[in-house]
């Protein structure tokens, strides 16, 4: 029996063997960073093939599964040496190195390439930026916002007015411009801030909310308690408490806005987790000991490559790098 001409089946079907085949690739252990590339952008082509994206996590995180069941299997028959221990002489740079990729093999598989920005979660924001994209949007008469990397913005609307916006992730640099006496709101986890005329940045990861006024005047409202802002001061908050107001550099705060990243003392470890916002792939540190350690850098995201170069040669570690933008430092 011949089925009816049906083009939005055709079309899930292509995508759903797109999807499959890209899964195919990823599996085989020959995909490129550019491989990687062009997997990122065809998950961001439509909500369809966001979806067809999570097929494939799903799909991954059962063999991550699988492999941390053989790892521990693994374990019962022969002693585990922990990352931050010293090892034993004539324990080789890349028999390490190798046991280490073994070890975590799972937990790739689970984070990279395929815990990739955007997901369907994504997509459904108002506004949102991709992996390493800065984007600016003039919302008329009442604000111009600034979006840094991997953010998620959703907009609150009074009639076709836009008053106010949930940040449910990322970063964005706000400059009011209301032309009445209403406040623009901006809500990020529990707290909320609001300002008339103000410029302020707000940054919500890791489940933190760190808000600093640029210039200007703004309020910052977390439960029943309040803190009022001025240039050049910021408070940090979480599901929990406030801090008190203090002190910062803005050149620090809005360095992004100039596409670098400014590091002062700050462990290895932090700065792997920043520049894993920017860049495609992700950035795996199996060294605890190497991850405390300081670094002082002035990194421009036009040039994040450099960022191996500069962990192998400062910090005399090895670098590995594999297909679809992972590298794993030891």
């Amino acid at each position: 029996m011949n089925h009816p001409y049906d083009p939005g089946l055709m079309e899930e079907d292509r995508i759903q063997r797109e999807a499959r085949e890209w899964l195919i690739l990823l599996e085989s252990g020959r995909a490129t960073a550019a491989d990687g590339d062009a997997f990122r952008q065809w998950c961001a082509r439509s909500p369809a093939h966001a979806r067809a994206f999570s097929h494939c996590r799903r799909v991954w995180q059962g063999m991550g599964q699988a492999a941390r069941a053989d790892q521990q299997d693994a374990e019962q028959h022969h002693k585990v040496v922990p990352l931050t221990s010293r090892r034993p002489a004539g324990f080789s740079r890349r028999a390490f190195l190798g046991g280490a990729v073994a070890a975590c093999a799972g937990w790739v598989a689970l984070r990279s390439p395929l815990d990739l920005w955007p997901g369907a979660d994504v997509l459904s924001a108002d506004l949102w930026t991709a992996t390493g994209e800065q984007r600016r949007v003039v919302l008329p008469h009442t604000a111009t916002l600034e979006l840094n990397t991997q953010t998620r913005i959703d907009l609150r609307k009074s009639g076709d007015t836009v008053t106010g916006l949930m940040l449910r992730a990322g970063e964005t640099e706000v400059t009011t411009s209301t032309t009445n006496r209403q406040r623009f709101t901006v809500a990020a986890g529990r707290g909320r801030v609001e300002a008339r005329h103000a410029r302020f940045n707000v940054r919500f990861t890791d489940d933190r909310v760190q808000v600093t006024c640029l210039s200007g005047e703004l309020t910052v409202a977390h439960g029943q308690d309040r803190a009022r802002l001025q240039s050049a001061q910021q408070v940090v908050y979480n599901e929990e408490r406030l801090t008190g107001v203090k002190a910062v550099d803005t050149d620090r705060v809005t360095a992004w806005r100039e596409r670098l990243l400014v590091f002062d003392g700050t462990p290895l470890s932090a700065v792997v987790e920043e520049v894993n916002r920017y860049r495609p792939g992700r950035i795996l540190l199996l060294d605890g000991h190497l991850g405390r350690t300081p670094v002082q850098a002035y990194l421009s995201l036009d040039r994040l490559q450099d960022f191996a170069a500069l962990v192998r040669e400062v910090h005399g570690a090895t670098v590995r790098d594999l297909p679809g933008g992972v590298l794993i430092i030891s």
